[in-house]
């Protein structure tokens, strides 16, 4: 529990890092989100969850189709499948098991966040967190709650 708050802590500094970095004058590409919404689970756990978003026009963001309308899928774990990042050319493996959709518009209108448990290679179900961030004008926890994904 302490290890995922860090984590967040990490991601929102990130976050306010970039708002305060210098203008870049060659490139410069302005992304903005309105909420985010993530997906956890236990670390180095092999199975894949999905997060599928629907807004009130549903359209539908999940690993099919990665933006639709406002939303866009942003991160896609596979579990151990794609969990690995190069660093000096070595490949390391990510112990982190994490999904994450943005909100870069809002339609007004009611929502739906589905988990699915695609690839259940350990045959057990998976305690997953599913939280929602409202980031503007100050980030806000609406939701975040534990599920069991069998």
């Amino acid at each position: 529990m302490l290890f995922k708050a860090l984590q967040v802590i990490a991601f929102l500094f990130f976050l306010a890092l970039l708002a305060v970095s210098p203008d870049s004058k060659d490139g410069k590409i302005e992304s903005k989100a309105e909420f985010i919404i993530t997906m956890d689970w236990p670390d180095n756990h092999p199975d894949d969850l999905d997060l599928f978003v629907q807004d009130p026009a549903g359209n539908i963001a999940w690993y099919r189709h990665r933006e639709a309308g406002f939303l866009t899928l942003d991160r896609d774990d596979r579990g151990g499948a794609n969990d690995f990042i190069v660093v000096n050319g070595k490949k390391i493996a990510s112990p982190i098991r994490e999904e994450i959709v943005t909100l870069r518009g809002v339609v007004a209108g009611e929502y739906t966040v589905n988990v699915s448990h695609f690839q259940a290679t350990t045959g057990e179900p998976v305690q997953a967190n599913v939280k929602v961030q409202k980031l503007n004008p100050t980030a806000q926890v609406i939701f975040d709650d534990k599920l069991t994904v069998d």
